[in-house]
């Protein structure tokens, strides 16, 4: 959940249980995207599919022997495989940037009235090594 969805949970979460969630709105940026940001997912396949795009144009100008869709699926395949290998070296052994929320979390705001959940360090740390 993220963006609006979040924000929308959130404000009845407060209303239905009376809950404080000023330790929640000082950590936003920690658990949750923005609406407006692109997903994780729509990134990749916008890095997958526009550099093998060009790349297959130009291929098609220089070698105009070899069918289009040839260079199309070449390309593709080739510039997948490079940000595959590329992304499985560079997040070698990282867990995931953004801490989870979990139910147990939910529970224990609920029952003590106000967020006391906490940013993990190194999520705190890889936050401000990641984002400007």
């Amino acid at each position: 959940m993220d963006g609006d969805d979040a924000v929308d949970f959130f404000k009845r979460f407060q209303s239905e249980f009376q809950v404080q969630l000023n330790g929640l709105s000082r950590d936003w940026d920690h658990y949750f995207s923005s609406e407006g940001e692109l997903s994780p997912r729509l990134q990749g396949v916008l890095l997958v599919v526009g550099p093998s795009a060009i790349a297959a144009i130009v291929l098609i100008e220089v070698f105009p022997v070899i069918p289009d869709w040839l260079w199309f699926l070449i390309t593709f395949v080739t510039w997948f495989l490079v940000l595959s290998l590329w992304t499985k070296w560079r997040n070698k052994g990282e867990k995931s940037k953004r801490p989870d929320i979990s139910l147990r979390d939910l529970i224990d705001a609920a029952r003590i009235g106000h967020w006391a959940k906490q940013v993990p360090e190194e999520a705190r740390k890889s936050r401000i090594l990641s984002y400007p």
